[in-house]
């Protein structure tokens, strides 16, 4: 039994091969649990529910195939993480995180209080022209900026289908509630979701 750190994942594949696995996923982690379907296309999902019927856990289930096969994920944004008020503090960690999508301060590198300040930065890879919706899910300050500028979220924004610069920056200067969530709204659709891990660029 192991921490599941999908950032260790970047580049290589960290997961045993010879046999099957189970992924355990507290309630809320819609992102990763997309992650992990989308990766292991055997993998078989349940819902671990409490005596009142309310989802407590995802139970996702990947065959050993699935496992052998996987050879590393090559997407994700440069997280550069601050402790301190200061961007120009030496960093107390910087990794590739596939999905912005974090629901405690577990998901995080941090361990003491706050100030924190993470920097996010890559590229998003749009596949569709048309208008996109933005938000970010957080008690904190942050702020998205595509292709250099920053973006009003839960306005429709015309982006051209190809690559654009992202960065994302994130304020923390008090309390123990930690999460983030980056969620989009597509052309044509209705519904908000976690922008995908396929969403982003590769990493170089």
């Amino acid at each position: 039994m192991f921490p599941l750190r999908v950032e260790d994942w970047v580049g290589r594949n960290p997961l045993p091969k010879d046999r099957d696995a189970v992924f355990i996923l507290e309630e809320g982690h819609n992102g990763l649990l997309d992650f992990l379907k989308q990766i292991f296309p055997h993998a078989q999902e349940q819902n671990l529910k409490d005596w009142g019927g309310w989802k407590m856990v995802d139970w996702v289930e990947v065959p050993a195939a699935d496992l052998a096969a996987f050879h590393g994920w090559n997407r994700g944004l440069k997280g550069t993480y601050f402790q301190s008020v200061q961007w120009t503090a030496p960093p107390l960690a910087i990794r590739w995180d596939p999905v912005l999508n974090f629901t405690y301060k577990g998901d995080f590198p941090f361990t003491d209080y706050p100030p924190f300040r993470i920097r996010w930065a890559g590229k998003l890879d749009i596949s569709q022209t048309g208008g996109y919706e933005f938000q970010l899910l957080t008690l904190d300050k942050a702020q998205l900026w595509l292709d250099g500028k920053p973006v009003t979220t839960e306005r429709p924004l015309a982006l051209k289908a190809g690559p654009h610069s992202l960065r994302l920056d994130f304020e923390k200067d008090g309390g123990d509630t930690l999460a983030l969530h980056l969620i989009w709204k597509k052309p044509g659709e209705d519904g908000w979701e976690v922008v995908p891990a396929t969403a982003f660029g590769i990493v170089r």
